[in-house]
């Protein structure tokens, strides 16, 4: 699985938000978005929720969006390959 962090950053600069723009967002400071972004604190779930309120999306489909090729069964990649780019590029242009 990705690190949460790493979700958050990539769909924060899809939106085409600095952090510094997402802190005044959600009310949180650039310390803390960077310790999240940069995987060295996990964010509370509250926090969560109003980090993807700000990307409009939710808390699930960062989760999601946590997901690996290799986190999938064998069997069942060649249906992840098709679906999941998909599926991100609906969430992530709507």
């Amino acid at each position: 699985m990705r690190p949460i962090g790493e979700v958050i950053r990539e769909l924060r600069k899809e939106q085409n938000l600095s952090q510094g723009e997402l802190c005044d967002l959600i009310k949180i400071s650039a310390t803390s978005l960077s310790q999240i972004e940069n995987n060295i604190k996990r964010p509370h779930y509250s926090t969560l929720e109003k980090i993807a309120l700000a990307l409009k999306t939710t808390a699930s489909v960062i989760y999601i969006f946590q997901l690996e090729r290799t986190d999938i069964q064998k069997n069942k990649r060649m249906a992840f390959d098709i679906i999941f780019p998909a599926f991100k590029k609906t969430i992530v242009n709507t």
